[in-house]
Protein backbone atom coordinates (compact mmCIF):
# COMPACT_ATOMS: atom_id res chain seq x y z
CA UNK A 1 0.00 0.00 0.00
CA UNK A 2 1.33 3.52 -0.71
CA UNK A 3 1.80 5.93 2.04
CA UNK A 4 -1.97 7.26 1.38
CA UNK A 5 -4.85 6.74 -1.06
CA UNK A 6 -7.72 9.05 -1.10
CA UNK A 7 -10.77 7.95 -2.64
CA UNK A 8 -14.59 8.83 -3.36
CA UNK A 9 -17.32 6.04 -2.98
CA UNK A 10 -20.84 6.64 -2.99
CA UNK A 11 -20.11 10.25 -1.80
CA UNK A 12 -18.70 8.92 1.09
CA UNK A 13 -14.47 10.26 1.02
CA UNK A 14 -11.89 7.53 2.42
CA UNK A 15 -8.17 8.40 3.41
CA UNK A 16 -6.45 5.29 4.01
CA UNK A 17 -2.74 5.13 5.03
CA UNK A 18 -0.27 2.61 5.05
CA UNK A 19 2.18 1.12 7.24
CA UNK A 20 3.50 4.27 8.47
CA UNK A 21 2.83 7.54 9.77
CA UNK A 22 6.00 8.74 10.39
CA UNK A 23 8.03 11.99 10.26
CA UNK A 24 9.31 10.09 7.03
CA UNK A 25 6.33 9.99 4.73
CA UNK A 26 4.51 12.92 6.24
CA UNK A 27 5.72 15.22 2.87
CA UNK A 28 4.56 12.57 0.43
CA UNK A 29 1.35 12.10 2.81
CA UNK A 30 0.89 15.94 3.37
CA UNK A 31 0.55 16.54 -0.26
CA UNK A 32 -1.72 13.61 -1.75
CA UNK A 33 -4.17 14.86 1.00
CA UNK A 34 -4.20 18.39 -0.36
CA UNK A 35 -4.42 17.11 -4.06
CA UNK A 36 -7.04 14.35 -3.04
CA UNK A 37 -9.38 15.68 0.10
CA UNK A 38 -12.24 17.73 -0.51
CA UNK A 39 -12.30 20.05 2.46
CA UNK A 40 -16.03 20.74 1.74
CA UNK A 41 -16.69 17.17 2.71
CA UNK A 42 -16.07 15.05 5.46
CA UNK A 43 -13.35 12.29 5.82
CA UNK A 44 -13.19 8.82 7.16
CA UNK A 45 -9.80 7.98 7.95
CA UNK A 46 -8.60 4.26 7.76
CA UNK A 47 -5.89 3.89 9.52
CA UNK A 48 -6.15 -0.23 10.00
CA UNK A 49 -2.93 -0.80 8.27
CA UNK A 50 -0.72 1.78 10.47
CA UNK A 51 1.52 0.16 12.45
CA UNK A 52 4.20 3.01 12.97
CA UNK A 53 3.35 6.65 14.14
CA UNK A 54 5.20 9.17 15.10
CA UNK A 55 4.36 12.99 16.97
CA UNK A 56 4.82 14.05 12.84
CA UNK A 57 1.61 11.95 12.19
CA UNK A 58 0.02 12.97 14.88
CA UNK A 59 0.41 16.94 14.26
CA UNK A 60 -0.54 15.54 10.25
CA UNK A 61 -4.00 14.44 11.98
CA UNK A 62 -4.55 17.48 14.03
CA UNK A 63 -3.82 19.98 11.54
CA UNK A 64 -5.99 17.50 9.01
CA UNK A 65 -9.16 17.57 11.62
CA UNK A 66 -8.95 21.33 11.97
CA UNK A 67 -8.79 22.50 8.30
CA UNK A 68 -12.12 20.07 7.94
CA UNK A 69 -13.65 21.64 11.22
CA UNK A 70 -13.08 25.43 10.15
CA UNK A 71 -15.07 24.50 6.80
CA UNK A 72 -17.72 23.20 9.24
CA UNK A 73 -17.01 19.16 8.64
CA UNK A 74 -15.60 16.06 10.42
CA UNK A 75 -13.02 13.56 10.56
CA UNK A 76 -14.70 10.16 11.42
CA UNK A 77 -12.60 7.27 12.07
CA UNK A 78 -13.51 4.23 10.55
CA UNK A 79 -11.02 1.54 11.36
CA UNK A 80 -7.77 1.32 13.29
CA UNK A 81 -5.07 -1.18 14.04
CA UNK A 82 -4.38 -1.64 17.53
CA UNK A 83 -0.66 0.52 17.36
CA UNK A 84 -3.09 3.36 15.78
CA UNK A 85 -5.75 2.93 18.58
CA UNK A 86 -2.86 3.24 21.08
CA UNK A 87 -0.91 5.99 19.61
CA UNK A 88 -4.19 8.36 19.27
CA UNK A 89 -4.85 7.29 23.24
CA UNK A 90 -1.13 8.22 23.99
CA UNK A 91 -1.79 11.78 22.66
CA UNK A 92 -5.00 12.15 23.80
CA UNK A 93 -6.84 12.78 20.82
CA UNK A 94 -9.51 9.83 20.32
CA UNK A 95 -12.31 12.24 20.91
CA UNK A 96 -11.08 14.65 17.88
CA UNK A 97 -12.35 11.97 15.52
CA UNK A 98 -15.54 10.85 15.72
CA UNK A 99 -16.65 7.29 15.60
CA UNK A 100 -17.80 6.12 11.68
CA UNK A 101 -21.20 6.08 11.40
CA UNK A 102 -22.70 3.47 8.88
Amino acid sequence: MTAVTCTTQNNRQTVAFGQELTIFQVDDIHQAMLLGIDFEKDVYLDLSQVKEFDTTGVQLLIALNMSLTSSGKKAYLSAASEDAQSCLALFNITDLFAPAHA
